[in-house]
């Protein structure tokens, strides 16, 4: 039996999302992340579950995400089972031996909140892929350029389809 519930992370606070400039200057993002339309200093935009204001973007608590996509969960023989994209967060254990193959949490949040509302911000799909892997890279993940692939790859159905 195929089930369409795949477990979702929860923000339980708010975060600012920040990246330093000179990446977002070799992205073409001279002004960092910015909303469409207006574009007075101190106005300060509010969709769901997401506030861009002068100084950037800031993911607000209760905002829910499935980590990397794309995910099936199905039950076989009582059991549950995912296929699709594992997340990762720190440690793994293979063969006895454990190995920090970083996390991929932060980075799937940012770049899930950021398709969803791409429509209401200044942003190309290539631009927030390219912030997706500096921050796999940023919290050391291992398979960042291999998951960054991915999103080339596969990322241009939930940019123009969905």
């Amino acid at each position: 039996m195929i089930e369409t519930k795949v477990k979702k992370y929860k923000r339980e606070k708010d975060k600012r999302i920040s990246y330093p400039q000179e990446f977002l200057n070799s992205i073409g993002l001279k002004k960092g992340i910015r909303s469409k339309g207006n574009h007075l200093p101190d106005y300060v935009f509010k969709f769901d579950h997401l506030t861009i204001d002068k100084s950037g973007l800031k993911i607000l608590k209760g905002y829910e995400h499935d980590g990397c996509s794309p995910k099936i969960a199905f039950r076989l023989f009582g059991k549950r089972f995912i296929i699709g994209t594992p997340d990762f967060h720190g440690w793994i254990t293979f063969l006895g031996f454990e190995f920090y193959v970083g996390s991929t949490k932060e980075g799937s949040e940012n770049h899930d909140i950021i398709y969803e509302q791409r429509h209401h911000l200044e942003i190309t799909r290539y631009q927030a892929d390219q912030l997706f892997l500096y921050d796999l890279r940023e919290d050391g993940f291992l398979l960042a350029k291999l998951y960054y692939l991915a999103v080339r790859a596969f990322g241009w159905i939930w940019w123009y389809l969905l």
